[in-house]
């Protein structure tokens, strides 16, 4: 961050580490991701997945009135957002469902499910290497440097490291109101009106 590019000459990064005008920023770097990643989690803008409700997938027990579904099966979930059932000619998009630790409670219904999930963010430690890709839609990667110059750079100078917090703020927002759902039931208002 307080290196130009005709700086930056090594293939390695790895290399920077010496550089004591550098190294202190590689050193923090990797918790300043995690904690970027954590807003994303926070402001609920994690990646999210749809799996359908398959038998033969997951671990699955009923009886006459319930599904029992072992959530540890889906390794990316990090939480539940909703159920979506299906039959012909009908849409629940937002089934009832229980949480029982780890096994979901369904009601047992011919037709289909859908679990729309939030997606684990991966955790970057010092194992992680300079050369692993993270396996992130591209309008989150292209935040994750203004969070780091936001945070890392006030000490050496607040105004860029506000601007660049602010651009990252600035993107969130757009984020947010892109993600927000106008609609989630049909109301049936003259029912009964005309019975």
């Amino acid at each position: 961050m307080n290196a130009s590019y005709n700086e930056l000459v090594a293939v390695n990064i790895a290399d920077y580490y010496d550089d004591s005008s550098l190294n202190d920023y590689l050193y923090k770097m990797n918790e300043s991701i995690n904690r970027c990643f954590d807003r994303l989690l926070s402001d609920n803008l994690a990646p999210q997945a749809i799996v359908e409700f398959d038998e033969e997938d997951y671990i699955i027990t009923h009886d006459d009135y319930f599904y029992y579904m072992d959530l540890t099966q889906i390794t990316d979930l990090f939480r539940l957002d909703r159920v979506i059932y299906t039959n012909t000619g009908s849409i629940e998009p937002n089934h009832d469902f229980l949480l029982e630790g780890d096994t979901l409670v369904l009601s047992y219904r011919t037709g289909t499910y859908k679990l729309e999930y939030t997606k684990v963010m991966p955790y970057i430690d010092d194992t992680v290497a300079d050369s692993d890709t993270c396996d992130l839609p591209n309008e989150i990667l292209r935040l994750i440097p203004y969070w780091i110059k936001g945070e890392l750079y006030e000490e050496e100078d607040a105004n860029l490291a506000m601007a660049a917090m602010n651009v990252f703020e600035a993107r969130l927002m757009l984020m947010k109101k892109k993600k927000i759902r106008h609609q989630t039931k049909v109301v049936d208002v003259f029912k009964g009106y005309y019975d």
